[in-house]
């Protein structure tokens, strides 16, 4: 029994420390899914191949181990690319020791591989977040000794009867391993990414913060390429929230966002920068494109209507300030200061209007 058991646990503890990698891949949020799910197969199709190395031998080259484990667990976080990919590994390697029992080798695993997937489609819906979600997965590699079938029938329950519930066992307690190291790291990723989103985005509005913004414009800044910024003030809005409330203030600061957010271009980016300011940057070169986009945005903004409890419509104006590096400012102080300044000659001249920043002037007044 522990020369049994030996292997099984050298293996599960091999193979545990290969899944680690699982975390690397998926640190980098700027990896696509694609190269996520080509990332685990190769680290799942990796942990399969290390238990075949120390494995428990039966006969002529008949091996059993715990390669059934990262099969099904990369069908159930990585979908059937990485269930492919992981069970293709396996399979080479189980090719390349070679052995009487290489066809039911390969054979288990293409059936362990086939009900995973099959599951996976099932359980959907259902996400992973406890180490239980993944008892079916587990259960699944239970049918890998059928690939026994293929062997002469003494023969295959003279293996079975020898190991089988030791297999059985191993697979089922290797899927509970391996899913509670890929489950910590996802839960962990999955926290530390919503830490980086909140330290970048308004928790009002959705929409990006300051900190967000003001690292976006710096960072298109220094490519050198012409880029454009329109500052945004609601009108009056202190008097909005003296005479309907802050809770009718925030609404109207929440349809404010969501308005810019949607008039804009897919290259625009949109933010809250400050209490009632919001700020967007434009890619955009020409003065009359500027004017032209910053006055779309104004006219969204108007078409917005705030409800109160009483059944009146609240509506709110916003002036603009725009200006463009390097005509206006060079660095992300002076041209945020150009739009600061546009944006007071719009609140001076009346505001619910566009101003350009001196450069880029005539003014495209308002409507």
């Amino acid at each position: 029994m522990h020369d049994t058991l030996l292997p099984i646990l050298n293996s599960l503890g091999l193979a545990a420390l290969v899944t680690l990698a699982f975390s690397a891949i998926i640190s980098h949020t700027s990896r696509s899914v694609l190269s996520i799910k080509i990332g685990l197969g190769l680290v799942l199709g990796g942990a399969s191949v290390v238990t075949m190395l120390e494995p428990l031998t039966f006969g002529d080259g008949l091996i059993f181990d715990v390669r059934y484990a990262p099969i099904v667990l990369a069908s159930a976080f990585g979908g059937w690319l990485s269930a492919l990919i992981a069970t293709v590994m396996a399979i080479a390697f189980r090719l390349t020791v070679g052995g009487a029992g290489v066809y039911a080798g390969i054979l288990g695993l293409l059936l362990v591989m086939g009900v995973s997937l099959v599951l996976s489609r099932l359980l959907a819906a259902h996400d992973l977040r406890h180490t239980r979600d993944v008892l079916p997965y587990a259960a699944a590699t239970s049918l890998s000794p059928l690939s026994l079938l293929v062997l002469p029938l003494d023969q295959a329950l003279a293996i079975f009867t020898a190991i089988g519930p030791q297999l059985i066992a191993a697979n089922f307690l290797g899927v509970l391993l391996y899913g509670s190291f890929l489950l910590r790291e996802t839960r962990r990723q999955a926290f530390e990414l919503r830490l980086r989103s909140d330290a970048i985005t308004d928790p009002l509005t959705g929409l990006p913060n300051r900190r967000a913004f003001y690292q976006r414009l710096g960072q298109m800044m220094e490519q050198s390429k012409p880029v454009s910024v329109a500052v945004f003030d609601v009108d009056n809005f202190k008097s909005i929230n003296d005479s309907y409330g802050h809770k009718i203030g925030d609404d109207i600061l929440v349809a404010i966002g969501a308005a810019l957010g949607q008039c804009g271009r897919s290259t625009d980016f949109v933010a809250r920068i400050a209490g009632d300011e919001f700020a967007a940057i434009l890619p955009i070169s020409s003065a009359e494109g500027l004017a032209i986009a910053a006055d779309r945005m104004r006219h969204a903004v108007q078409k917005c209507a705030v409800p109160t409890r009483d059944s009146i419509a609240i509506r709110a104006s916003v002036s603009i300030g725009v200006a463009q590096a390097p005509a206006d400012g060079r660095t992300v102080e002076t041209l945020m200061a150009a739009a600061d300044e546009a944006l007071y000659d719009a609140k001076r001249e009346g505001r619910n209007r566009v101003r350009l920043a001196a450069p880029l002037r005539p003014v495209q007044h308002a409507s």
